[in-house]
């Protein structure tokens, strides 16, 4: 589960789930230099550069804000490097133009990130320039960077030395979609491929390229989805197949050869390799969430529901009805954790369910729980809130489910991120002046000792008003 979109429902006056895709200049982090087409962009792009050395041999924490609002006048967007054994802010570069990243990944010892030139929050956005960066997590250092231009772009993916993304460009009747390969160790254009319809994110199956064409905006077309299978060298296309009408993928997972993807009503396993089915279970209700895997089963939630089924065959291993409506929130190698839904729509009851046989382990009354990381050795931690306007709590329970600790935390959202590493417990986290009109939101990175709750450090970040993406842990 993509636990940051949960503060959708929670956050004030903030969504998350529909950011769609936003959009910054990412300044050279090398003295800011901007690489063509950017030379033309204001210098005023990078405000703030700090280089106070490197994570070291503790490694850290790296985080990616984005601006809410990219048309307010105190947006502020930026990158961070947070050293783990001090909190130390070790690099950083922060920007005023426009949104934040589009995305910002940690893959194979480099950050790969995603970013633009105007604002691409608004559907459809106008073609404008763009920028792929590689930067060195341990002090900042950008590797390269390749340009293109674009008006929205989709997350990245990754395969052996290679990197892929698409762009929509909607500019009236010359819209059109482009599909992009990447060199990961250089930023050279390995290929790239355009399509009349929008094109999806790109998903690595089996060493294939699986994109999903939307034909619902083409005039005499099956309004729908197609899948296709494309060559990873050269982006030839291997195989297609064409969704029924109306379905779309709602949630996928890339696995084992296989394309499982749900279209809200059913399951299908599809191999990657050929593009045949290889099963399909029908008959769902509100199918809508993401797929997990543990122990060689698809899990999810649907209706009152969390099933279980085996990957190869299809056949159901277990269901669990629990009291409510229940969301997956996130699967470790043990426990399933599902939050069921109270009157008011928000979490109201925390479960875990054995992986193996969906028992149920533990169970808490949790109103607006979020958030639950595991550690190896099977303690969850998840954060807490009362209701609203009130300050979420950190709290740990052991394998069992009982409390181990609880940190009393200054945030009044309950979906912050989590990140349990060794003998700590990562904490990024927001906050405003409750009261305060206009008050800025402030992001903060907090270090807990895992053993006890203690606050080792805590350290503000600079920029305000800003969205952070999934914070990539430095080892």
């Amino acid at each position: 589960m993509a636990l940051w979109m949960l503060r959708a429902s929670r956050r004030l006056g903030v969504t998350i789930v529909s950011l769609g895709l936003l959009a910054v200049l990412l300044a050279a982090l090398a003295g800011c230099a901007l690489p063509p087409p950017f030379a033309s962009a204001p210098a005023q792009n990078c405000i703030s550069q700090q280089r106070s050395g490197a994570l070291g041999a503790g490694g850290g924490l790296v985080v990616a804000l984005a601006a809410n609002d990219p048309t307010a006048p105190d947006h502020t967007s930026a990158l961070y490097g947070i050293r783990g054994s001090d909190g130390a802010v070790a690099w950083s570069c922060a920007s005023t133009t426009y949104a934040g990243w589009d995305d910002a990944q940690l893959v194979g010892g480099a950050i790969y990130a995603l970013a633009g030139t105007a604002p691409s929050r608004d559907a459809p956005a106008p073609t404008h320039a763009h920028g792929l960066y590689a930067i060195r997590p341990q002090d900042g250092k950008q590797l390269w960077s390749y340009s293109f231009q674009a008006g929205s772009t989709s997350p990245l993916a990754f395969d052996g030395d290679l990197l892929f993304f698409s762009a929509v460009t909607s500019d009236g009747e010359s819209s059109h979609s482009n599909l992009y390969a990447i060199r990961a160790a250089t930023g050279a254009l390995a290929w790239s491929e355009s399509f009349g319809d929008a094109i999806g994110q790109p998903i690595v199956v089996a060493h294939r390229l699986v994109v999903p064409i939307f034909t619902a905006n083409t005039p005499g077309a099956q309004s729908g989805q197609e899948l296709r299978g494309l060559n990873e060298a050269d982006g030839s296309m291997v195989w297609s197949d064409t969704l029924a009408s109306g379905d779309t993928l709602v949630s996928w997972l890339s696995l084992g050869g296989a394309l499982y993807y749900t279209d809200g009503s059913a399951l299908t396993a599809l191999d990657g390799a050929t593009g045949k089915t290889r099963w399909t279970q029908l008959g769902f209700s509100e199918l809508g969430g993401p797929l997990y895997s543990a122990r060689g089963a698809i899990l999810f939630s649907a209706s009152l529901s969390v099933f279980a089924f085996d990957q190869a065959t299809g056949a159901m291993r277990w269901s669990a009805v629990l009291n409510g409506t229940p969301q997956l929130l996130t699967v470790s190698s043990a426990r399933a954790y599902a939050a069921t839904l109270g009157s008011a729509g928000m979490d109201s009851h925390l479960y875990a369910l054995d992986v193996g046989t969906g028992d149920v382990r533990w169970q808490h009354d949790a109103p607006f729980a979020a958030s639950p990381a595991a550690d190896a050795s099977g303690n969850t931690y998840f954060s807490i809130s009362t209701g609203p306007q009130k300050l979420a709590n950190v709290v740990a329970l052991d394998a069992r489910g009982v409390l181990r600790w609880t940190y009393k935390g200054q945030s009044p959202y309950s979906a912050n991120a989590l990140i349990p590493t060794g003998g700590a417990l990562y904490y990024v986290w927001q906050s405003f002046q409750f009261g305060a009109v206009n008050a800025p939101i402030t992001t903060y990175v907090t270090c807990l000792r895992a053993a006890d709750g203690a606050e080792q450090w805590t350290t503000p970040l600079a920029a305000r008003n800003a969205y952070p993406l999934p914070p990539m842990l430095v080892r």
